[in-house]
């Protein structure tokens, strides 16, 4: 059995570049051509050439591909086609034009933005919808599938420039209709996105990939990493503790109702969880009152910002390709992956403002302060006050109980002698300077600063409890020669 081509061909498609190395499969840029020419770009994955031999892997990513062809959700990446050409098997999949969560979170942090709590409830719903017709609507000659999706994480989340968010890689999926399983005690996905019960080797169900879903929203709330540590079994050893912080403990500017859902996602015993995806979308977006076309125009207007000067550049190589027809589509069909360097140097980026912080709704806040006004006024003002007292003693013993949560944990406070220096805990970039309470495990832990090509290491130890400020100097002169 040969290996898959590094370039060259396979089957119809012309591979243009690799995209990544996964797992168990690598990943290829390919062009479709027709006895037209160009037809179209897609996304080719194949078994990766180490691990061409191993026949149950073969028959993995034929199951992926049986399964992802019966899926058909505006949110799940579509699979063209299935082949095999020289012994190698190959599943195609449309390309879509985006950046998935993990390249957002990176591009984020490079500008000092957060992601807005609005895109991030549209993205998740977007995630919970697709879960939910996996996991209790998709069927095959009628019969349910319940597909688990078991590694959604930030990499299989991607948002496209119009506004779209798509679930990708069911490649671990577990269907009631699979022929053949997993090889025993081989534990595949990304261990801090993993839900206790799915590290510890125990029965999965649907809840499962909720879990995993509370994760990629806690992060996106508190732009902070949740389980991920130095290494794969302190991740798994912090997976299994379940230590889960509230999200508005971190970051106290918080909405209420996005920092439960996060929460109640989080829980290490399935049964507390959200009974299916439809419930955890359904209260994620209670106080979202946009309807889905509105919320994906706005993602996409983001998008666009924050991808600012990427998109400048495509836009001049489209310019330029304007008398070559293939060619300009081959760039419109591919994204960024076909762009030529752009040297024009009237092409000068500059990062785009922040999105400016909404106004408070004051037609609103009247309105509910008359409202507040006609209920005590009358006689059902008793229960309400009753009501009230009994939610508030509920939401102080939730946010009581979660700031004390983590007495194991300690707290790195990070400080420069310039702004906007960008600071890494470890392999975790935690934003621009100043970075404030930040949960470590107690130990060594190395921080690293980037300040205008200069470079500042410090290694500080961190004890139970202890908060920790360390202060970068970026300004000091450099030591005298002895």
């Amino acid at each position: 059995m040969s290996p898959a081509p590094s370039e060259g061909r396979i089957g119809k498609y012309r591979l243009v570049k690799r995209l990544a190395v996964g797992g168990m499969a690598d990943i290829f840029l390919a062009q479709q051509w027709g006895p037209r020419g160009y037809e179209r770009t897609v996304v080719v994955k194949t078994i990766r050439a180490d691990l061409v031999e191993e026949e149950d892997l073969i028959h993995m990513l034929i199951e992926e591909a049986r399964i992802a062809s019966n899926l058909h959700h505006d949110a799940i990446v579509e699979v063209v086609e299935v082949g095999e050409e020289a012994g190698t098997h190959y599943l195609v999949m449309e390309f879509i034009f985006g950046r998935d969560l993990g390249q957002i979170r990176d591009r984020c942090h490079e500008l000092g933005w957060r992601i807005p709590y609005e895109h991030t409830t549209a993205i998740i719903a977007e995630v919970l919808d697709a879960l939910h017709y996996a996991h209790h609507d998709a069927t095959f000659k009628g019969k349910p599938l319940h597909v688990i999706h078991r590694d959604v994480s930030p990499q299989n989340v991607l948002v496209g420039f119009d506004g779209s968010v798509t679930l990708l890689d069911f490649g671990l999926a577990k269907a009631a209709a699979q022929i053949s399983r997993t090889r025993a005690g081989v534990l595949k996905g990304k261990y801090a996105y993993m839900s206790p019960e799915q590290v510890n080797f125990k029965g999965v169900d649907h809840r499962a990939d909720l879990f995993s879903t509370g994760v990629v929203l806690w992060e996106m709330l508190t732009q902070r990493r949740l389980f991920f540590r130095a290494n794969e079994y302190e991740t798994v050893q912090s997976v299994m503790a379940c230590q889960v912080p509230f999200p508005r403990v971190i970051r106290p500017d918080l909405p209420w109702n996005g920092s439960w859902v996060a929460y109640r996602a989080l829980r290490k015993s399935a049964r507390w969880r959200y009974r299916d995806a439809a419930a955890m979308r359904q209260s994620l977006l209670r106080d979202d009152d946009r309807d889905r076309d509105a919320a994906k125009d706005a993602l996409a207007e983001w998008m666009q910002r924050l991808f600012d000067k990427e998109l400048a550049q495509r836009n001049m190589a489209l310019s330029r390709a304007r008398n070559d027809p293939p060619r300009h589509r081959q760039i419109m069909d591919a994204g960024f992956e076909l762009l030529e360097e752009v040297t024009d140097p009237d092409l000068r980026f500059r990062p785009p403002p922040p999105p400016p912080a909404p106004a408070p709704d004051a037609s609103a806040m009247a309105g509910f302060a008359g409202l507040v006004g006609s209920v005590l006024g009358t006689w059902r003002w008793f229960a309400l006050v009753l009501a009230s007292l009994v939610f508030l003693s509920v939401a102080a013993g939730v946010y009581i109980g979660s700031a004390g949560v983590k007495p194991d944990h300690g707290y790195l406070h990070v400080i420069s002698d310039v702004p906007g220096a960008i600071v890494k805990i470890g392999d975790t970039d935690v934003g621009t300077a100043p970075v404030g309470k930040v949960p470590v495990m107690p130990g060594l832990h190395r921080i690293r600063g980037v300040y205008r090509g200069q470079q500042r290491v410090l290694e500080v130890r961190v004890s139970a409890g202890e908060n920790r400020v360390v202060k970068l100097r970026f300004e000091d002169p450099p030591p005298t020669p002895r």
